[in-house]
């Protein structure tokens, strides 16, 4: 389910139209089951699927490099798909919530190794096949000894997502929960 590839490109062309000679590396990850997916998460220390059921995931991750390195454009992308959400609720009941689905995509290039753009950054969250979220971010970040955010522009739209939808996510990091909501 896991491929990787490295090509050294002849003339390929960088987002910003320039041509060049680019070393690129691709890593793709076939859709899969989401428990097919944990013991190979596990080595990494933590369970970045606590609260999930089941699903399927999928993902790919292009890094091109140019110019003997000063420029690296990065390029990924995550789906989702059939997502359950395991919600231990309060005394002592575990519901299921979903099917979820994820789309997360971004573009992003660090150029000199001191200035990264995200260009963009787009993510969807659909429930029960209903699209009930959006995010698109883009922005500048200068990377020195000080870094400086030098821009940042989004937008979030949220409708009709279940405020319970969060508790996986919130669980990672405290003990707070959602009961009920509706944002």
């Amino acid at each position: 389910p896991v491929s990787f590839h490295l090509d050294r490109g002849q003339g390929a062309a960088q987002s910003s139209g320039a041509s060049s000679e680019a070393t690129v590396f691709s890593l793709d990850l076939a859709q899969s089951d989401v428990q097919e997916l944990r013991p190979w998460l596990a080595l990494a220390g933590n369970d970045p699927f606590k609260g999930v059921a089941s699903g399927k995931l999928g993902a790919s991750l292009v890094v091109a490099i140019y110019e003997q390195g000063a420029t690296v454009e990065v390029t990924g992308k995550i789906d989702s798909s059939g997502v359950m959400l395991r919600d231990d609720g309060s005394k002592g009941r575990v519901g299921l919530m979903g099917p979820l689905g994820l789309s997360v995509n971004w573009n992003s290039r660090l150029s000199g190794m001191k200035q990264l753009k995200l260009d963009p950054f787009t993510t969807t969250i659909s429930l029960k096949g209903k699209m009930v979220g959006t995010l698109q971010a883009s922005g500048s970040m200068r990377l020195a000894e000080a870094m400086e955010l030098t821009a940042l522009n989004g937008t979030l739209k949220l409708t009709g997502l279940p405020g319970e939808t969060l508790n996986p996510l919130l669980g990672l990091w405290s003990q707070t929960r959602v009961s009920r909501a509706q944002i």
